[in-house]
């Protein structure tokens, strides 16, 4: 798997803790997902492949969660 849309689902950050282990995940989407939170964030930060990762209006991710991530990966954000 190398694409994961969670849009608007009510994707949790223990749901992002198994996510996390997913090395071959490209690209994720948590487009409004509230349930997910800038601690979530931190599971995600060692994924080797992502390169792609969209927290558009999760409002519970801070702007510094955007730190957690190498330049490569393209966080995209708006709230």
């Amino acid at each position: 798997l190398e694409s994961l849309d969670l849009s608007w689902s009510s994707a949790t950050n223990s749901h992002l803790k198994h996510i996390g282990t997913m090395s071959h995940l490209k690209q994720l989407d948590l487009y409004a997902c509230r349930d997910v939170t800038s601690a979530g964030m931190k599971h995600l930060q060692s994924m080797p492949e992502l390169i792609k990762l969209n927290i558009s209006y999760c409002h519970n991710v801070s702007a510094d969660a955007r730190k957690l991530f190498p330049a490569s990966v393209k966080v995209h954000s708006l709230s």
